[in-house]
Parts: structure tokens; sequence; C-alpha cells
């Protein structure tokens, strides 16, 4: 319908944002020595990035939460820049993690940035509905902000030529719609601080399993069966709950959940590229697999 009615708009030359500064700060925070508080004791490595993740998030209500209403060029940098290194900081405290080669360590983050931040806002905001902080038509946009859909301004000028209305025909501007089965079920299991975090730590991993042969696949095989096997650890030493397969079934629901999201997004994104809906690219294009 858009090519049809409108071609010219269609953007066969594209503007080229070079993401090489975020894959520089990435390389320094993994170069960085790791540092826990002391004298706490972890078990194991799923305790540390549940350490880690409270840390990062330790500022939250420290300050009033911003209600935004608008997303726009400024707000959308500002939010991958955000969310991008926030990702690093978090993959930082995974011990067997860090043990990789640097290479195998900045493809696995760019490739599962933007997962990991779809399921922790959805966290964040379902614990803030829980606690009834939060209505049904709020989510959480970004660190410290949280917007009403009924009443956010989308400017999508800076990376297409075509409108608002044209571009909603063949895509969902309305992200968070698909987050509400996710969240309401997030609600119902009010994971542990450990669940999210292996939660997280499946969501990414187990996405990035599919992309990469070799080495790679490897080394996540091994990363999952490691914290598989600290969270049954968790389970079975720390709570005494030796039978935990009811809250693992609602877990993996969750992650279905969100998985089934990101293959539309993906299938969107791709009709994207294919129809130069766009006027932007990346110089690294696999870290924008879906928006």
């Amino acid at each position: 319908m858009i090519l049809t009615c409108e071609p010219e708009n269609a953007s066969t030359s594209k503007f080229v944002i070079d993401l090489s500064s975020l894959i520089n700060k990435a390389v320094e925070v993994f170069n960085d020595p790791v540092y826990f508080p002391s004298p706490c004791n972890f078990e194991n490595s799923l305790e540390k990035m549940v350490w880690a993740l409270e840390d990062l998030n330790a500022m939250r209500f420290d300050t009033k939460v911003e209600f935004q209403t608008r997303i726009g060029q400024s707000e959308l940098f500002s939010f991958w820049e955000g969310t991008f290194m926030k990702t690093v900081k978090w993959f930082s405290k995974f011990p067997e993690f860090m043990d990789l080669p640097m290479h195998v360590k900045l493809e696995i983050v760019k490739s599962s940035w933007l997962i990991w931040i779809r399921l922790d806002q959805q966290a964040q905001t379902a614990n803030l509905q829980r606690q009834q902080f939060l209505g049904e038509d709020w989510y959480m946009s970004g660190e410290g902000r949280c917007m009403n859909l009924k009443n956010v301004e989308i400017d999508l000028g800076f990376i297409s030529n075509y409108s608002k209305d044209q571009l909603g025909a063949c895509m969902n501007l309305d992200q968070f719609k698909p987050w509400r089965l996710s969240i309401d079920e997030l609600v119902k299991l009010n994971p542990t601080n450990v669940e999210l975090n292996f939660m997280l730590i499946q969501l990414c991993l187990h996405d990035a399993q599919k992309k990469f042969p070799g080495e790679i696949r490897t080394a996540i095989e091994k990363l999952l069966e490691i914290q598989a096997n600290n969270l049954h650890d968790h389970y079975v030493k720390t709570m005494k709950t030796p039978y935990y397969s009811g809250r693992l079934t609602k877990m993996m629901k969750i992650l279905q959940i969100v998985e089934g999201d990101i293959r539309r997004q993906r299938e969107i994104a791709q009709l994207v590229r294919v129809f130069d809906l766009f006027c932007i690219d990346f110089s690294n294009p696999e870290m924008f697999e879906f928006f």
C-alpha cells in the first residue's frame, strides 16, 4: 500500500549511525577489574548476578519517577545507550561469561541487549503494578521513566520519510501491547531476584545459542548448564524446596511469551529493511534485529 501510493518516500539512501563508541565502552567495562562487596559471601555466580542487578537498580526509588510524554530522536538515542551499557555492566558480573574471549563476549552482548532490557522493563513494570504504584496503562520505558500509552507522542520523523499513520499500517508502533500477557504472568509469579536473573540469563543465552555456531554455541551451552545447576542448588540448599517444577514451569511460560513477541518483532523489522521504510541504518546491524 505504501509503496504503491508514495514510492518516492522509500529510503534507498541511508544515514548510518556509528555504534563503535558504544562497543568501545563495552570493551572498557569488560577489561575493568570486577569487584564485589566485602564481606558478602556468594554461593555461586547466579547470586553474584543478583547482587549486580540490585546494584544497578539501587537508585531507582531514590529519585522521583519521570513521566515520559514523548519519544523522539534524543529520547530514543539516550534509551539505546543507557540500556546497552546497563546490559554490559550486568554481564560483566557473570564470572563464567567473563572467562570467555573478548570477541565472544561482544557477540553475545550485541545479540542480546535488546532482549535483556525487554524482560528487565517488564519485570520492573510488573513489580510496580503489583504494588499498585503503576496502573494498567503505565509501563516502565527506561531507567526512572514510565509512560502512559494513551498519552505518549511518538515522533519518527528522524528515521522515516513516512508518517506515523503510514508506518502503523505495517508496524506495531505500540510495542507495549504484546507485553500485557507476560506482565500479567510476572505479576502472578512474583519472581524472586534469583529467579528473575535466571530468566534473564536463559532468555538471552537461549536466543544467542540459536544464532552462533562452533565455539560460541559451545560456550553458551556451558553457561546455561552452570546456571541451571545454580538455580537447582538455590531451591534445594538455600530455599529448602526440592520440588520446584511448578515455579520453573511458570518461568518458562513467561519466557515463551517474550520469545514469541521477539519473533514477531523480528519479522516486522525484516519487512522494514526489505521495503526501505527507514532512512537510518547501523554500523552494527546485528545489534538491531528488532525494535
